[in-house]
């Protein structure tokens, strides 16, 4: 133990417990000598701290103190020039990704050629963002017509995780002419899933400074209904019978978003869908504060435990292209929810110390395209996850 970290655990000790009040030491009181001095740190600074806040005291100033005398992940506290350039050398990797896409368009892991139909390209939101057809979604449908949806298979694991992987489906907000593509991609997931739940986040609003950003692709009224037939039989589907009938909504303080429970139904084989709707979220911005995306992160988590059958469903997540606000929230959404998060980043290969946001979007690009699409959101990741690992610690949310 440093003697900062000295120095601070006998501070807190005798703000807290003044000398007439302490108990004479016992063997009870015998530390484990498997416990780290972390954890001891840790212990007295929850109590600690609380007393200075009641005193007029920058609780801030006794966090960041603590957090800088103990020991961290080191990529917790990489500088804004090195986030800077770390951004720099993936944005360089996948250009040269694209160029080998376009110059290798039938070999190539990086060619998105089902995206560029003259079909496709109707059902493109914007020009410049494509699945690779190696990680694109296909809609079920009959030979002869197009499979294409702007939508792709996401899979990541990080290497000091116990996780094997973590999937998602990142997608653009649905335009008016792929709404039934949107839903039949739903249903179609949930079966081969073989369970009977649909997960969305939807991280963008419909219009944003006067520009639509995603079509309102769900009923807005209580008991009404969309029929998708019509238009599934003319685009060669084979979910012919889909409709989509909302049940209710319940708005989530916590997270600033509604969530919006609709059945999916396809004959009489029904889907509950959760669809959580979060418009606060400015594209290619950072979100104004991270609790709203925590927020969506632990409901997507509790209804995947109300699963009962087949396997957890995963998470489909969209804002307008389906890259920057999707692939910021993914991270998070992976990063922070690991049992080890705390331990994340520990290990030291020699002069290399492992830095899970730049593998984890590095790992998203390979999946598709532009995924955390500013280095604004890409430096939102490290202070959101630099602030969460203080609050965890330091303020008892995570024990």
């Amino acid at each position: 133990m440093t003697l900062v970290l000295k120095k601070l655990v006998l501070y807190c000790w005798n703000w807290v417990v003044p000398p007439q009040k302490r108990r004479k030491k016992s063997d009870k009181d015998e530390l484990d000598p498997e416990r780290s001095h972390l954890q001891i740190v840790i212990r007295a600074a929850r109590v600690g701290y609380r007393r200075l806040v009641t005193a007029k005291q920058s609780k801030s100033t006794i966090i960041n103190l603590l957090f800088r005398s103990m020991s961290v992940p080191k990529y917790l506290g990489t500088s804004l020039n090195s986030q800077q350039v770390k951004f720099e050398m993936l944005s360089q990797l996948e250009h040269n990704h694209l160029n080998h896409g376009r110059s290798h368009p039938k070999t190539s892991q990086w060619a998105s050629e089902h995206a560029h139909t003259e079909v496709a390209r109707g059902r493109n939101r914007y020009s410049n963002v494509f699945p690779y057809d190696r990680t694109r979604v296909s809609l079920p449908i009959l030979d002869g017509h197009s499979d294409y949806i702007n939508a792709s298979y996401v899979s990541i694991r990080l290497p000091e995780s116990e996780k094997v992987e973590t999937r998602y489906i990142a997608t653009q907000g649905p335009l008016n002419n792929t709404v039934h593509h949107f839903w039949a991609m739903c249903y179609n997931e949930s079966e081969k899933q073989g369970n009977d739940v649909v997960i969305i986040a939807m991280l963008t609003p419909t219009v944003e400074s006067n520009m639509i950003k995603c079509s309102c692709y769900w009923p807005e009224i209580d008991g009404s209904e969309y029929d998708f037939s019509e238009s599934l039989k003319a685009d060669g589907s084979v979910l012919q019978l889909l409709s989509l009938k909302r049940i209710r909504t319940e708005y989530n303080h916590t997270g600033q978003f509604h969530c919006t429970v609709l059945e999916l139904r396809q004959g009489t084989k029904l889907k509950t869908v959760y669809h959580i709707y979060y418009e606060g979220w400015a594209d290619t911005r950072v979100p104004p504060s991270l609790a709203p995306l925590l927020e969506i992160s632990k409901v997507i988590s509790q209804l995947q435990a109300t699963n009962t059958r087949g396997t957890d469903p995963i998470p489909i997540v969209h804002c307008s292209a389906g890259v920057g606000r999707t692939g910021t929230f993914i991270v998070l959404d992976t990063l922070l929810n690991l049992q080890n998060f705390h331990q994340i980043g520990l290990k030291q290969d020699g002069e290399h110390h492992y830095d899970p946001i730049f593998d984890l979007v590095d790992q998203l690009r390979n999946n598709r395209m532009m995924m955390v699409q500013t280095v604004h959101q890409y430096r939102f990741l490290y202070q959101a996850t630099r602030d969460y690992y203080k609050a965890t610690y330091f303020d008892g949310v995570r024990e």
